[in-house]
């Protein structure tokens, strides 16, 4: 039995808000076992830190990470544990992950943060284009051990037929919320998170109080469409593409991002005032025939470019 004793620590109860201050905390084998006074005897199995001045906290979950998407996540893993991350929840995941922890074989090793969960391939316009498509996809990645299923570039129909049958399969979604949907209706239907705001308008659009113009300026807007035929490696050209939407979502457009006419708009900053559904956040004001203006342009152009390329692959694979 090993027996562990913080001295002098103090401690934050998340129930109250009361800290405790200047106490031991004693921890046997891993497990916490008191938090006050000095309660271990005082004897050279007793392993003693000073903390006094110090907090002492649970360890911090990182639920957007991709450590298992590195050859060797062996850096990534440690720089989480330096930071007093000890679980991930793992963002990109894959059939070949999944079979990984299902014989144990994750590249994960002793001592480093746990895997609290994991997804499989990312369920977008290459594997659910449509409705049916989405669902089946859903349901095989859920039936191979998914604990989640990650969601992205799908329409808004798609999104929601999604998270029914998550529901009906006792499982969630995640990932990119569609610019043409509701955050808030999301939210209802049981979207736990909302992962990379930037590429999507979808929240600016539920504060404005033109919101219901803007929504039916979303839904007008063309949604990413694919060649009706397999194209090989099309995961790895989603993963390419979606890379560049979640780092900077002005590269949607083909132009160069120092070209005047691709730099977004100039906002003028709102006073302090809550968003429906949110509190304490600092919002824009927002005028919305301008992010009407800016979402057509981005859309019609970006739309434009992908269906170009998209052609001239199909073309190329034809030959």
């Amino acid at each position: 039995m090993e027996t562990l004793v913080l001295s002098g620590a103090h401690v934050v109860d998340p129930r109250d808000g009361s800290i405790a201050w200047g106490v031991d905390v004693t921890i046997v084998d891993g497990v916490i076992t008191t938090v006050g006074s000095a309660s271990a005897p005082a004897t050279s199995d007793v392993r003693r830190i000073d903390v006094s001045g110090k907090f002492v906290v649970p360890g911090f979950n990182d639920m957007h990470a991709h450590a298992l998407n590195e050859k060797d996540p062996t850096g990534p893993l440690k720089l989480m544990l330096a930071y007093g991350i000890t679980g991930f929840r793992q963002m990109s995941g894959s059939d070949a992950l999944l079979t990984a922890r299902r014989s144990g074989k994750l590249p994960i090793g002793s001592g480093m943060p746990r895997l609290l969960e994991l997804p499989a391939d990312v369920l977008s316009p290459a594997n659910g284009a449509s409705v049916e498509q989405a669902v089946a996809t859903l349901r095989r990645q859920v039936a191979a051990g998914a604990d989640f299923v990650k969601v992205a570039a799908v329409s808004p129909a798609v999104f929601t037929a999604l998270q029914k049958a998550a529901a009906e399969v006792g499982t969630t979604i995640s990932g990119l919320l569609p610019a043409a949907s509701d955050p808030v209706v999301a939210s209802r239907y049981g979207l736990r998170s909302i992962e990379h705001l930037g590429p999507g308008i979808s929240m600016l659009a539920a504060y404005p109080s033109d919101e219901t113009a803007i929504r039916q300026t979303l839904a007008g807007a063309p949604e990413l469409k694919l060649p009706p035929f397999k194209i090989p490696f099309m995961h790895r050209i989603m993963g390419a593409l979606m890379a560049r939407i979640v780092v900077n979502p002005i590269q949607l457009n083909s132009s160069p991002a120092h070209d005047p006419a691709v730099r977004p708009p100039s906002i003028p900053r709102g006073p302090r005032q809550p968003v429906r559904g949110c509190t304490h956040y600092e919002t824009m004001a927002l005028d919305a025939r301008q992010i009407r203006r800016e979402v057509l342009t981005r859309r019609t152009r970006h739309t434009a470019s992908r269906i170009r390329a998209s052609a001239a692959l199909g073309a190329d694979l034809r030959r």
